[in-house]
């Protein structure tokens, strides 16, 4: 069996080295596809195939808030909702309400936002953890007054604390205060990132601390920003968690009519909250491509265009699975392809391979559509891939089209947060930021400078509802609810939004002057359609305001979804008092926003040390960020499409040629009888283009049909649109005449008599 063995690779050696052209085409084919396979799966691995890394994670569910008036909608919880529900089912074993938090750390160095949470003791019950050092939270760390105690993520405390193990009892200075570090998480540890792609992962945790506060220091039951995970008891199964939840909250909203009108809950696993949408997605992607070096370098190029579009917190590499899936990939393709030459050589006639007859055997014309089924079927998938590349691409081109209101170019940004301890008045507060933007200002290079509570498309919101008090009030399922923004007078000139009525906001709109605002076009729409909103008085927090001025929309949370309503208040009158300690500052510049970073941190440092600054990046990265989904589909989808049209390209030519040498002598006995070389080249490309043009009506079809799959992810492109559905089919057609002439025209120039005495 070796002695074989021997033989035959010493054979298939030789035979490639007789053809070296052949042999690095087949080799490159295979390296192409497989290694792009093999980079997309190991995408698909790491999102979707792998487990997450808790204790039976199957039983761990996310809370979700549902409307029965929006049957798509799945969103945040109440507090008070989520936690009455917690205590009551008894379809969960452990549950936790969770909510993004972000202090400033002080002491022990630079002054440092950081990206938390804020969590139930129970937190990391649910997902049946245990700490790397120290311990979690204790029952009664959850109450007002003792829940100053905070869990330390491993990568943080490596990073900041250099893996000190004393750190355990030690006090560090959050937001002013003092916090106990009782644990650190371990290493494995992956929090789930609940509150979304728009805040970084959990450097610490603390108890959320609410029990034995007052109800009016509480959220409110009509404040829905939390979320919620709990362990689902052995033997219960999901449906019955569903029924549940829909039962308790549909008593919630009998007891608490007013707050909870159409709101209920749902669960659904935590894996699925987790990816999303982005699952579909990658599936797509897997399926569009279905070379170790090639699959390196394919993956590292995935992961950095992928943005925000990669939902969990994972290292995407080509580890042992990924390779083993590629190995399987290469003999999988390897035994396809070598499986139907060697079915047709054993039911073929060996008496008439041996002699002259065997040219225009039965074998020979049943290898012949065995290349040109091949051809047709490679055809039919590239074109769906083109089309599928050229729907998502002239989606990106009209969605980076898309005004979003505002313009991005030299606008740096940066977030800060006062802590009350340092700044226990709103009025404080507000004075700090007035001071810090006229500092910014008089920079050289500045060309303004202003404060807004949230930035466009990072991600966040807060919205809160508004009535005319001249008509009449709408059921509450028809209020409007309308982005809040509390701005700087000189907002709407450093983000270049443009006034279309009335007048902006100004100096004159201090705390003492009547309350005013600012809304969009939208927003006007919505409570006054089809009249001037200027003069007219606005119910808003139990208070009423003078509309002064309307500006043109902004895009909110995505560059895809239509412009929310906005409402704009000055910061000096602090209608929305929250909205005073944590601001977003953006800096217009005459060059690089970049380059003045340092210049503003020493500025901030100048009026308080032990402010810092967090987030810095211009507004151009946070509109690409924005658009990271989008691009990700289809720099991949084009890629593959791309890789799938040189395939076809590849195919088409080795077929032709195959068929040219196999026709050889019939060739030369037409040029010989005076042929021209025309007529030649237009017979073989007639032949080679047969099942091409067979594979592009077949791919068309399908396209037709499976472009719809694509509906959910395209903007302001229809899946069957006339441009793709007619360039693509056309241009693959051109490639396929360029692949056969190669071929065609090398048959032409061959002398007849030397073919036909060589055959």
């Amino acid at each position: 069996m070796l002695d074989d063995l021997r033989f035959e690779v010493r054979h298939a050696i030789r035979s490639l080295a007789r053809r070296p052209g052949f042999s690095l085409l087949a080799g490159a084919t295979f390296a192409l596809g497989i290694g792009a396979t093999t980079a997309m799966f190991g995408v698909v691995d790491a999102v979707l195939l792998r487990d997450l890394p808790y204790e039976s994670p199957d039983r761990i569910v996310r809370l979700m808030g549902t409307r029965r008036d929006d049957v798509n909608f799945q969103g945040t919880l109440s507090y008070l909702n989520s936690s009455d529900v917690l205590a009551t089912a008894t379809s969960f074993e452990v549950g936790a309400a969770y909510d993004e938090w972000q202090p400033n750390l002080t002491g022990g160095g630079d002054p440092e936002r950081l990206d938390a949470a804020q969590v139930n003791v129970e937190f990391f019950r649910v997902f049946g953890v245990s700490p790397a050092l120290g311990r979690f939270f204790l029952p009664d760390e959850d109450v007002d007054g003792r829940d100053r105690v905070v869990v330390l993520s491993w990568g943080f405390w490596q990073r900041r604390f250099g893996g000190d193990p004393a750190i355990v009892g030690r006090a560090i200075t959050l937001n002013g205060n003092p916090h106990v570090v009782v644990g650190v998480a371990p290493r494995d540890f992956e929090d789930p990132r609940l509150s979304g792609s728009a805040w970084g992962t959990p450097m610490l945790w603390r108890p959320l601390g609410y029990d034995g506060v007052s109800p009016d220091r509480q959220p409110s039951r009509g404040s829905s920003s939390f979320v919620a995970v709990a362990r689902l008891n052995p033997g219960v199964t999901l449906e019955r968690a569903r029924a549940e939840l829909a039962a308790l909250s549909s008593g919630l909203e009998q007891q608490y009519a007013a707050e909870n009108e159409n709101v209920g809950m749902t669960a659904v696993s935590l894996g699925d909250a987790i990816v999303g949408d982005s699952g579909s997605s990658l599936w797509l992607l897997l399926g569009a491509v279905g070379g170790i070096a090639l699959a390196l370098a394919a993956t590292r190029t995935m992961t950095g265009l992928a943005g925000g579009f990669i939902p969990r917190d994972v290292t995407i590499a080509v580890n042992v699975p990924v390779l083993g899936f590629a190995v399987l990939v290469t003999l999988f393709a390897g035994l396809v392809c070598s499986a139907a030459p060697a079915l047709v050589a054993v039911h073929s006639d060996p008496r008439a391979a041996l002699g002259e007859a065997s040219r225009g055997s039965t074998a020979g014309r049943r290898s012949s559509r065995l290349r040109r089924g091949l051809v047709t079927a490679e055809t039919a998938l590239a074109l769906l891939l083109l089309i599928g590349a050229g729907l998502v691409g002239r989606s990106l081109w009209k969605l980076m089209g898309v005004d979003i209101g505002i313009d991005p170019a030299n606008l740096l940004t940066f977030e800060m947060a006062l802590p009350s301890s340092s700044y226990p008045e709103d009025a404080s507060a507000v004075r700090f930021y007035e001071q810090l933007l006229a500092r910014i200002q008089a920079l050289p290079g500045v060309s303004s400078a202003a404060s807004v509570n949230i930035v466009p498309l990072s991600g966040s919101f807060d919205c809160s509802t508004v009535t005319a008090p001249e008509r009449p009030d709408p059921p509450e399922d028809q209020r409007v609810c309308p982005q809040t923004r509390t701005i700087s007078p000189s907002w709407f000139a450093t983000a270049g939004i443009a006034p279309r009525d009335g007048r902006l906001l100004d100096d004159r709109d201090r705390f003492d002057a009547p309350l005013v605002v600012v809304i969009t076009e939208s927003l006007e729409r919505s409570l006054w359609p089809g009249q001037n909103a200027v003069g007219r008085r606005i119910s808003l927090r139990d208070t009423v305001a003078e509309v002064v001025g309307v500006v043109a929309n902004v895009k909110h949370v995505s560059i895809e979804e239509p412009s929310p309503p906005l409402l704009y208040s000055p910061l000096a009158q602090r209608l929305y008092p929250w909205h005073t300690r944590r601001l977003t500052l953006l800096v217009h510049t005459a060059s690089d926003p970049v380059q003045l970073a340092p210049v503003i941190r020493r500025e901030v440092a100048r009026l308080d040390p032990l402010l810092p600054l967090a987030n810095v990046r211009t507004m151009e990265q946070i509109v690409s960020r924005a658009a990271s989904a989008p691009r990700f589909r289809t720099a991949l989808l084009s890629a593959f499409a791309g890789l799938a049209l040189l395939l076809a390209a590849i195919g088409i030519y080795g077929v032709i040629s195959c068929s040219v040498s196999g026709r050889s002598r019939e060739l030369a006995i037409r040029a010989a009888l005076g042929a021209r070389a025309s007529s030649l080249i237009r017979l073989v490309l007639e032949e080679g283009l047969a099942p091409v043009t067979l594979g592009l009506a077949i791919g068309l079809l399908s396209a037709f049909a499976l472009s719809r799959v694509l509906a959910a992810v395209l903007f302001a492109v229809t899946p069957t649109d006339p441009v793709v559905f007619a360039t693509v089919p056309a241009c693959l057609f051109l490639v396929a005449v360029l692949a056969s002439l190669a071929p065609a025209r090398r048959a032409t120039r061959a002398d007849p008599m030397c073919v036909l005495r060589e055959t």
